[in-house]
């Protein structure tokens, strides 16, 4: 953790350090903080996607997959389901289909059975090539 500290002190708008952090308060259960280091990442990457349009950066996706499981720890289901869907949106399911596991299992926990097995079956169909 203080590594993680040093480098959100030392570069304040370097994304990395914050989501370094966010995986360690994740691993520490201590959601809530990460979630607003997830938060602080995020908006990092968009100020930059932001000031140059042709910038990638795939990180943008993957922040918004764990920040999403960190909202299902606390049972924030709609807020969970809005960064699964920008994992959707940003294409991360090409190289983690699982997203749609963690979508359809939001979906089901919130009593969306038909949005739960559409993810289910979608997933389904990006996995049966895989072997």
């Amino acid at each position: 953790m203080t590594d993680a500290n040093k480098m959100v002190e030392m570069y304040p708008q370097n994304y990395y350090g914050y989501m370094l952090r966010g995986f360690i308060y994740s691993e520490k259960r201590n959601y809530q903080a990460a979630i607003l280091d997830y938060t602080k990442a995020i908006e990092i990457i968009k100020k930059v996607k932001d000031k140059d349009k042709t910038q990638f950066n795939d990180n943008n996706a993957w922040l918004h997959l764990y920040r999403g499981k960190a909202y299902m720890q606390l049972d924030e289901c709609e807020n969970a389901i809005n960064d699964y869907n920008v994992c959707i949106t940003e294409h991360l399911e090409r190289i983690y289909p699982e997203v749609y596991i963690l979508r359809g299992g939001t979906y089901a926990q919130m009593g969306d059975k038909e949005n739960a097995k559409k993810d289910l079956v979608k997933f389904k169909e990006l996995t049966v090539h895989k072997g």
